[in-house]
């Protein structure tokens, strides 16, 4: 499968990342079942291509998709509008300002979902418990 290099990369970067992942995923893949030959340490190189791509790629501005309005965030935080202001006014939500309107990172938005739905499946095993202990 062909795949399409980021605008701003270096296709010569890409193409050495590509190479040095090639030679570390067999370090990657754990232990085989047959015993194998020890393996050598990573070549230093490969791991400097990788960790090249990886910041030349992390400089790269969020694109404009990748943001939400707080009206949205708010569908995807399953709360109001004013609640995800709250969030926003506490510091749990870094938005970015255009104009005189904020704009969050969707993916800032779907990890405060995603920690939320953790603490509150853990409030529930708790009072599951609490209640098993107690015979409620």
């Amino acid at each position: 499968m062909a795949r399409v290099p980021k605008q701003g990369l270096d296709p010569d970067i890409l193409v050495r990342a590509r190479r040095a992942a090639d030679r570390l995923r067999p370090l990657a893949a754990g232990p085989q079942r047959k015993p194998a030959l020890p393996q050598a340490a990573p070549d230093p190189q490969d791991v400097r291509d990788i960790i090249e791509l990886v910041e030349a790629m992390s400089g790269q501005a969020t694109p404009v998709d990748d943001e939400v309005t707080p009206n949205e965030a708010a569908e995807i935080l399953g709360m109001s509008r004013p609640s995800v202001m709250r969030l926003i006014a506490k510091g749990a939500l870094h938005p970015r300002m255009v104009h005189s309107r904020h704009k969050l990172s969707r993916a800032e938005v779907v990890a405060l979902a995603r920690a939320q739905t953790r603490q509150r499946r853990a409030a529930l095993a708790n009072l599951a418990a609490f209640c098993e202990e107690f015979d409620v």
